[in-house]
Protein backbone atom coordinates (compact mmCIF):
# COMPACT_ATOMS: atom_id res chain seq x y z
CA UNK A 1 0.00 0.00 0.00
CA UNK A 2 1.11 3.63 -0.65
CA UNK A 3 -0.21 6.76 -0.02
CA UNK A 4 -0.85 9.69 -1.53
CA UNK A 5 2.37 12.77 -0.62
CA UNK A 6 1.52 13.98 2.90
CA UNK A 7 1.67 17.33 1.80
CA UNK A 8 -0.28 17.52 -1.04
CA UNK A 9 -2.80 15.24 0.55
CA UNK A 10 -3.13 18.22 3.05
CA UNK A 11 -3.65 20.64 0.16
CA UNK A 12 -5.99 18.55 -1.44
CA UNK A 13 -8.14 18.56 1.72
CA UNK A 14 -8.03 22.02 2.62
CA UNK A 15 -9.41 22.78 -1.20
CA UNK A 16 -11.83 20.46 -0.87
CA UNK A 17 -13.08 22.40 2.17
CA UNK A 18 -13.45 25.14 0.49
CA UNK A 19 -15.30 24.12 -2.59
CA UNK A 20 -18.33 23.38 -0.20
CA UNK A 21 -19.29 26.74 -0.67
CA UNK A 22 -18.61 27.40 -4.37
CA UNK A 23 -20.95 25.58 -6.97
CA UNK A 24 -19.07 24.68 -11.20
CA UNK A 25 -19.79 22.09 -13.69
CA UNK A 26 -17.97 20.60 -16.43
CA UNK A 27 -14.92 20.83 -18.44
CA UNK A 28 -14.43 20.85 -22.18
CA UNK A 29 -11.08 20.59 -24.12
CA UNK A 30 -10.75 21.01 -27.92
CA UNK A 31 -7.98 21.05 -29.82
CA UNK A 32 -5.84 22.61 -33.31
CA UNK A 33 -2.42 23.24 -34.78
CA UNK A 34 -1.00 26.63 -34.96
CA UNK A 35 -1.94 27.28 -38.11
CA UNK A 36 -6.12 26.94 -37.17
CA UNK A 37 -6.48 23.45 -38.85
CA UNK A 38 -7.56 19.82 -37.64
CA UNK A 39 -3.96 17.93 -38.03
CA UNK A 40 -5.16 14.40 -37.49
CA UNK A 41 -1.00 13.67 -36.84
CA UNK A 42 -2.23 15.99 -32.83
CA UNK A 43 -4.29 14.74 -30.85
CA UNK A 44 -5.60 15.27 -27.18
CA UNK A 45 -8.27 12.03 -28.08
CA UNK A 46 -8.41 10.29 -24.74
CA UNK A 47 -7.59 7.40 -26.93
CA UNK A 48 -4.07 7.00 -26.91
CA UNK A 49 -2.17 7.22 -30.22
CA UNK A 50 -0.48 4.31 -31.86
CA UNK A 51 2.24 2.73 -30.54
CA UNK A 52 5.89 2.55 -31.65
CA UNK A 53 6.31 -1.48 -30.39
CA UNK A 54 9.45 -3.19 -30.19
CA UNK A 55 9.21 -5.78 -32.19
CA UNK A 56 11.76 -7.87 -30.61
CA UNK A 57 10.37 -7.48 -27.00
CA UNK A 58 7.07 -8.43 -27.91
CA UNK A 59 3.48 -7.63 -27.55
CA UNK A 60 1.11 -5.50 -25.72
CA UNK A 61 0.13 -6.96 -22.01
CA UNK A 62 -3.09 -5.72 -20.78
CA UNK A 63 -5.91 -6.62 -17.75
CA UNK A 64 -9.35 -5.62 -16.13
CA UNK A 65 -9.53 -7.91 -13.70
CA UNK A 66 -10.40 -5.62 -10.65
CA UNK A 67 -8.47 -6.53 -7.48
CA UNK A 68 -10.66 -3.73 -5.24
CA UNK A 69 -13.92 -2.75 -6.87
CA UNK A 70 -15.13 0.42 -4.22
CA UNK A 71 -12.37 2.24 -2.96
CA UNK A 72 -13.49 4.00 0.34
CA UNK A 73 -13.15 7.39 1.54
CA UNK A 74 -9.26 7.32 2.73
CA UNK A 75 -5.52 8.64 2.25
CA UNK A 76 -4.26 5.12 1.11
CA UNK A 77 -4.12 3.72 -1.91
CA UNK A 78 -5.62 -0.11 -2.89
CA UNK A 79 -4.49 -2.44 -5.48
CA UNK A 80 -6.61 -1.79 -8.13
CA UNK A 81 -5.29 -3.55 -11.21
CA UNK A 82 -2.52 -6.14 -11.73
CA UNK A 83 -0.57 -7.20 -15.24
CA UNK A 84 1.15 -10.74 -14.87
CA UNK A 85 5.20 -10.88 -14.90
CA UNK A 86 6.49 -8.87 -17.04
CA UNK A 87 10.25 -10.90 -18.38
CA UNK A 88 12.61 -8.02 -18.95
CA UNK A 89 15.98 -7.24 -19.72
CA UNK A 90 18.08 -4.89 -17.94
CA UNK A 91 17.23 -1.63 -19.93
CA UNK A 92 14.01 -2.57 -21.74
CA UNK A 93 11.78 0.05 -21.80
CA UNK A 94 7.54 -0.46 -21.03
CA UNK A 95 5.28 2.13 -22.03
CA UNK A 96 2.69 1.88 -19.22
CA UNK A 97 -1.02 2.97 -19.85
CA UNK A 98 -3.56 3.34 -16.82
CA UNK A 99 -7.01 4.41 -16.88
CA UNK A 100 -9.56 4.24 -14.08
CA UNK A 101 -13.18 5.43 -14.09
CA UNK A 102 -16.08 5.01 -11.26
CA UNK A 103 -19.11 6.53 -10.25
CA UNK A 104 -19.09 8.62 -7.06
CA UNK A 105 -22.33 7.99 -4.54
CA UNK A 106 -21.98 11.81 -3.01
CA UNK A 107 -23.19 15.43 -4.81
CA UNK A 108 -19.32 16.39 -6.07
CA UNK A 109 -15.92 14.86 -5.64
CA UNK A 110 -14.46 12.84 -4.16
CA UNK A 111 -10.89 13.69 -5.27
CA UNK A 112 -9.80 10.18 -7.53
CA UNK A 113 -5.90 9.28 -7.54
CA UNK A 114 -3.37 7.15 -9.57
CA UNK A 115 -0.16 5.39 -9.92
CA UNK A 116 1.73 2.54 -10.87
CA UNK A 117 4.50 1.03 -9.52
CA UNK A 118 6.24 -1.86 -11.20
CA UNK A 119 8.49 -4.17 -8.86
CA UNK A 120 10.75 -7.16 -9.01
CA UNK A 121 13.87 -8.99 -7.20
CA UNK A 122 16.17 -6.29 -6.15
CA UNK A 123 13.91 -3.34 -6.91
CA UNK A 124 11.86 -1.14 -9.29
CA UNK A 125 10.05 2.00 -9.64
CA UNK A 126 7.14 3.95 -9.43
CA UNK A 127 5.27 6.22 -12.10
CA UNK A 128 3.74 10.01 -11.43
CA UNK A 129 0.21 10.72 -10.23
CA UNK A 130 -3.24 11.55 -11.65
CA UNK A 131 -5.38 13.07 -9.66
CA UNK A 132 -9.00 14.68 -10.62
CA UNK A 133 -12.30 15.22 -8.75
CA UNK A 134 -15.25 13.68 -9.23
CA UNK A 135 -18.33 16.00 -10.65
CA UNK A 136 -20.62 14.33 -8.07
CA UNK A 137 -23.27 11.50 -8.47
CA UNK A 138 -25.32 13.13 -10.92
CA UNK A 139 -22.33 12.65 -13.46
CA UNK A 140 -22.18 9.18 -13.98
CA UNK A 141 -18.92 7.57 -14.54
CA UNK A 142 -15.91 9.87 -14.90
CA UNK A 143 -12.52 8.80 -16.04
CA UNK A 144 -8.94 9.45 -15.53
CA UNK A 145 -5.72 8.31 -17.26
CA UNK A 146 -1.75 8.01 -16.59
CA UNK A 147 0.72 7.45 -19.10
CA UNK A 148 4.60 6.49 -17.73
CA UNK A 149 7.38 4.94 -18.93
CA UNK A 150 9.43 1.81 -16.56
CA UNK A 151 12.88 1.35 -17.34
CA UNK A 152 13.96 -2.22 -16.51
CA UNK A 153 16.85 -1.85 -13.72
CA UNK A 154 17.91 -5.19 -13.72
CA UNK A 155 17.62 -8.31 -16.27
CA UNK A 156 14.23 -10.26 -14.03
CA UNK A 157 10.24 -10.11 -14.08
CA UNK A 158 8.52 -7.35 -12.63
CA UNK A 159 4.94 -7.02 -11.77
CA UNK A 160 3.43 -3.64 -12.00
CA UNK A 161 0.05 -2.24 -10.17
CA UNK A 162 -2.07 0.04 -10.79
CA UNK A 163 -2.96 1.87 -7.38
CA UNK A 164 -6.11 4.20 -6.69
CA UNK A 165 -7.20 6.31 -4.06
CA UNK A 166 -10.43 8.18 -3.09
CA UNK A 167 -10.80 11.14 -0.71
CA UNK A 168 -12.81 14.03 0.39
CA UNK A 169 -14.51 15.76 3.04
CA UNK A 170 -17.74 16.13 1.56
CA UNK A 171 -20.25 13.25 3.53
CA UNK A 172 -17.06 11.12 4.49
CA UNK A 173 -18.62 8.80 6.32
CA UNK A 174 -20.69 7.44 3.21
CA UNK A 175 -18.18 8.55 0.34
CA UNK A 176 -17.20 6.00 -1.79
CA UNK A 177 -15.67 5.52 -5.20
CA UNK A 178 -17.28 2.49 -7.14
CA UNK A 179 -14.99 1.29 -9.94
CA UNK A 180 -16.37 1.19 -13.41
CA UNK A 181 -14.32 -2.28 -14.62
CA UNK A 182 -15.67 -1.68 -18.21
CA UNK A 183 -13.33 1.66 -18.69
CA UNK A 184 -10.93 0.59 -15.80
CA UNK A 185 -7.74 -0.88 -17.96
CA UNK A 186 -3.77 -1.04 -17.10
CA UNK A 187 -1.50 -2.38 -20.34
CA UNK A 188 2.20 -2.64 -20.92
CA UNK A 189 3.87 -1.96 -24.53
CA UNK A 190 7.38 -2.40 -24.86
CA UNK A 191 8.67 0.20 -27.27
CA UNK A 192 12.41 0.78 -28.38
CA UNK A 193 14.89 1.41 -25.38
CA UNK A 194 16.00 5.06 -26.68
CA UNK A 195 12.66 6.31 -26.01
CA UNK A 196 12.96 8.71 -22.64
CA UNK A 197 10.52 10.74 -20.59
CA UNK A 198 11.00 13.70 -18.39
CA UNK A 199 9.02 15.64 -15.51
CA UNK A 200 9.10 18.71 -13.98
CA UNK A 201 10.43 20.11 -11.05
CA UNK A 202 8.31 22.90 -9.29
CA UNK A 203 5.06 23.73 -9.08
CA UNK A 204 4.23 27.10 -11.06
CA UNK A 205 1.22 29.19 -11.82
CA UNK A 206 -0.77 31.56 -14.23
CA UNK A 207 -3.27 34.03 -13.78
CA UNK A 208 -4.47 37.84 -14.75
CA UNK A 209 -4.90 38.34 -10.91
CA UNK A 210 -2.39 37.13 -8.41
CA UNK A 211 -3.08 35.52 -5.46
CA UNK A 212 -0.72 36.53 -2.14
CA UNK A 213 -1.17 33.95 0.20
CA UNK A 214 0.14 31.39 -2.31
CA UNK A 215 3.93 32.04 -3.24
CA UNK A 216 3.90 30.54 -6.83
CA UNK A 217 0.47 32.42 -7.50
CA UNK A 218 1.78 36.16 -6.02
CA UNK A 219 3.04 37.52 -8.83
CA UNK A 220 0.04 37.39 -11.97
CA UNK A 221 1.60 35.60 -14.91
CA UNK A 222 0.18 35.25 -18.62
CA UNK A 223 2.13 32.06 -19.21
CA UNK A 224 4.61 29.63 -18.09
CA UNK A 225 6.45 27.09 -20.20
CA UNK A 226 7.10 23.91 -18.74
CA UNK A 227 8.76 20.37 -19.57
CA UNK A 228 11.85 21.52 -21.26
CA UNK A 229 13.79 19.01 -22.41
CA UNK A 230 16.36 18.33 -25.55
CA UNK A 231 15.91 14.88 -26.10
CA UNK A 232 18.70 12.47 -27.92
CA UNK A 233 17.21 10.93 -31.38
CA UNK A 234 19.87 8.45 -31.46
CA UNK A 235 18.99 7.90 -34.75
CA UNK A 236 15.38 7.37 -35.08
CA UNK A 237 13.03 8.29 -37.63
CA UNK A 238 10.40 9.70 -36.04
CA UNK A 239 8.97 10.47 -32.28
CA UNK A 240 5.87 10.27 -31.12
CA UNK A 241 5.64 13.24 -28.08
CA UNK A 242 3.00 13.45 -25.16
CA UNK A 243 2.83 15.56 -23.15
CA UNK A 244 0.68 15.05 -19.49
CA UNK A 245 0.08 18.32 -17.85
CA UNK A 246 -1.35 18.53 -14.18
CA UNK A 247 -3.29 21.45 -13.73
CA UNK A 248 -5.13 23.04 -10.79
CA UNK A 249 -7.53 25.54 -10.21
CA UNK A 250 -6.96 27.65 -6.97
CA UNK A 251 -9.76 29.10 -4.85
CA UNK A 252 -11.45 32.60 -4.25
CA UNK A 253 -12.12 35.76 -5.85
CA UNK A 254 -9.26 36.18 -8.14
CA UNK A 255 -11.15 37.27 -9.85
CA UNK A 256 -13.16 33.84 -9.61
CA UNK A 257 -15.46 32.32 -12.36
CA UNK A 258 -14.48 29.31 -14.56
CA UNK A 259 -10.69 29.27 -15.66
CA UNK A 260 -10.20 28.42 -19.14
CA UNK A 261 -6.34 27.51 -19.79
CA UNK A 262 -4.85 26.60 -23.13
CA UNK A 263 -1.44 24.01 -23.06
CA UNK A 264 0.55 23.80 -26.02
CA UNK A 265 3.15 20.75 -26.68
CA UNK A 266 5.88 22.24 -28.97
CA UNK A 267 8.76 20.37 -30.89
CA UNK A 268 12.04 21.50 -33.12
CA UNK A 269 14.59 19.23 -34.72
CA UNK A 270 18.02 20.87 -34.05
CA UNK A 271 21.55 20.49 -34.99
CA UNK A 272 24.42 19.80 -33.32
CA UNK A 273 24.70 22.92 -32.00
CA UNK A 274 21.47 23.20 -30.85
CA UNK A 275 20.15 25.75 -33.50
CA UNK A 276 16.54 24.50 -34.88
CA UNK A 277 17.20 23.22 -38.40
CA UNK A 278 13.59 21.95 -39.11
CA UNK A 279 9.66 23.55 -39.19
CA UNK A 280 8.34 23.22 -35.16
CA UNK A 281 5.21 21.02 -34.66
CA UNK A 282 2.77 21.91 -32.05
CA UNK A 283 -0.36 20.70 -30.49
CA UNK A 284 -2.48 22.74 -28.17
CA UNK A 285 -5.87 22.02 -26.04
CA UNK A 286 -8.24 24.46 -24.16
CA UNK A 287 -9.27 23.15 -20.79
CA UNK A 288 -11.71 24.80 -18.45
CA UNK A 289 -12.18 23.95 -14.94
CA UNK A 290 -14.67 24.77 -12.80
CA UNK A 291 -14.72 24.91 -9.25
CA UNK A 292 -16.25 21.30 -8.62
CA UNK A 293 -13.46 19.88 -11.45
CA UNK A 294 -10.40 21.52 -9.80
CA UNK A 295 -8.11 18.91 -10.68
CA UNK A 296 -7.64 18.03 -13.95
CA UNK A 297 -4.98 15.93 -16.97
CA UNK A 298 -4.51 17.47 -20.06
CA UNK A 299 -2.88 14.64 -22.51
CA UNK A 300 -1.30 15.49 -25.66
CA UNK A 301 -0.03 14.25 -28.20
CA UNK A 302 2.38 15.26 -30.91
CA UNK A 303 3.10 12.51 -33.53
CA UNK A 304 4.59 11.46 -36.55
CA UNK A 305 7.53 13.98 -36.15
CA UNK A 306 10.46 13.53 -38.37
CA UNK A 307 14.08 12.94 -37.82
CA UNK A 308 17.62 12.62 -38.97
CA UNK A 309 15.98 13.94 -42.23
CA UNK A 310 19.28 14.92 -43.26
CA UNK A 311 22.78 14.73 -42.17
CA UNK A 312 22.69 17.55 -39.76
CA UNK A 313 19.25 17.79 -39.31
CA UNK A 314 17.29 16.14 -35.88
CA UNK A 315 20.14 14.84 -33.70
CA UNK A 316 18.17 16.33 -30.94
CA UNK A 317 15.20 17.33 -30.64
CA UNK A 318 13.58 20.43 -28.38
CA UNK A 319 10.58 20.15 -26.67
CA UNK A 320 8.32 22.20 -24.17
CA UNK A 321 4.75 22.95 -23.04
CA UNK A 322 3.22 26.26 -22.41
CA UNK A 323 0.08 26.93 -20.31
CA UNK A 324 -1.37 29.89 -21.10
CA UNK A 325 -3.77 31.79 -18.85
CA UNK A 326 -6.86 32.82 -20.28
CA UNK A 327 -9.86 33.28 -18.23
CA UNK A 328 -10.88 33.13 -14.51
CA UNK A 329 -9.23 32.13 -11.29
CA UNK A 330 -5.75 31.11 -11.41
CA UNK A 331 -4.31 27.44 -12.43
CA UNK A 332 -1.14 25.78 -10.67
CA UNK A 333 1.06 23.47 -13.03
CA UNK A 334 1.81 20.93 -10.43
CA UNK A 335 5.17 19.51 -11.24
CA UNK A 336 6.88 17.15 -9.14
CA UNK A 337 5.13 13.70 -9.23
CA UNK A 338 2.63 14.87 -11.34
CA UNK A 339 3.72 16.53 -14.78
CA UNK A 340 5.37 14.14 -17.19
CA UNK A 341 6.50 14.62 -21.29
CA UNK A 342 7.30 11.27 -22.54
CA UNK A 343 9.12 10.87 -26.31
CA UNK A 344 8.92 7.10 -28.03
CA UNK A 345 11.58 7.24 -30.59
CA UNK A 346 11.63 4.80 -33.48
Amino acid sequence: MTSIPRQRLVLVVALVVAALVIAGVGSVITSMNRSGHDDPRASENPKDPPVPVDPIAGETVSTQDLITEVLPNTSTTSPVLRLPPLPMQQGQVMYLRAQMSGRSNIVRTPMFGIRVICLGPGGGAGSIWTVQNHLGQTFGVNTERLRWLFRAPNTTSYTCTMHGVSTTVVDPTVAEFTIDARTTILSATPVTPISTQWFEDIDTCVGAVPIPQIPRCSVARPSVTVLEQTVPTRGARFANLLGDVQLTREYGAFPGGVSTVEVAVRATPVDSGGQGCAPTRTITGRQAITNDLHHIKVTLNLLDVPLNQSPSCGRSLRVDATVTHLAGNPVTIDGPRYSIGIALLR
